[in-house]
């Protein structure tokens, strides 16, 4: 076994509709490990060992159970209608020597300087998706902002990935932007017009305009 979280699980002899109430009944929550050409093993773990790896991220983990060690993903959480409760989990085992395809979210750390000068955050990317070796796949990845003045925007290239990696997504794309704070004047404006008031986007031109008018 590795140095990956480990996911303290158990066999589930007992399958169906009726089982699966019976055993979220007791606390304990259904699941499933397949892949890799073996047989899919039915099995559950609690909420207090499931939650605080689903919340912190946990892409890879390591669980034992039926005799077999194994290394997976987590490919599939279900969650009940108000998303507070976890009604099942997949996990998929894979090889621990090969790469591995993840999408992981982009944790943005430090107060802008643009935001404390009254600037707007807008973040449309927060997830990056990249291929690494499994014992590399990190819970996600650092965007330090602190420095960032109002204008000022980073790409998912300024991501630093884990050493080896390979990028997925465009390396072009938004990850966070510090917008400039709206006028009075165009908040007056939108409200005015019933429509949602949105703030203009740092060197966007004004709709009918253009440049030499």
């Amino acid at each position: 076994m590795s140095d990956n979280t480990k996911l303290a699980v158990d066999l589930r002899e007992k399958v169906g509709t009726a089982a699966t109430r019976k055993l979220r009944a007791t606390g304990r929550i259904p699941g499933s490990l397949y892949g890799l050409e073996k047989d899919t093993i039915a099995l559950s773990t609690t909420e207090e060992a499931l939650r605080p790896l689903i919340y912190g991220g946990v892409q890879v983990v390591d669980v034992e159970v039926g005799g077999e060690s194994a290394t997976a993903i987590f490919r599939e959480v279900q969650w009940d209608t108000f998303s507070q409760y976890v009604q099942h989990f997949d996990l998929q085992r894979i090889d621990p020597t090969k790469r591995l395809a993840v999408e992981v979210p982009v944790e943005l750390r430090g107060t802008p300087e643009g935001v404390i000068g009254g600037g707007v955050l807008d973040q449309p990317h927060r997830t990056v998706n990249f291929e690494c070796l499994v014992h590399q796949v990190p819970d996600h990845i650092v965007l330090r902002v602190s420095e960032l003045q109002i204008g000022d925007a980073l790409h998912v290239s300024d991501l630093e990935l884990p050493s080896g990696a390979t990028l997925l997504d465009d390396p072009t794309a938004l990850v966070v932007r510090i917008n400039a704070p709206m006028s009075e004047e165009e908040i007056e404006e939108g409200i005015a017009g019933g429509g949602p008031v949105e703030p203009e986007l740092v060197g966007e031109e004004p709709e009918g305009e253009s440049e030499g008018e």
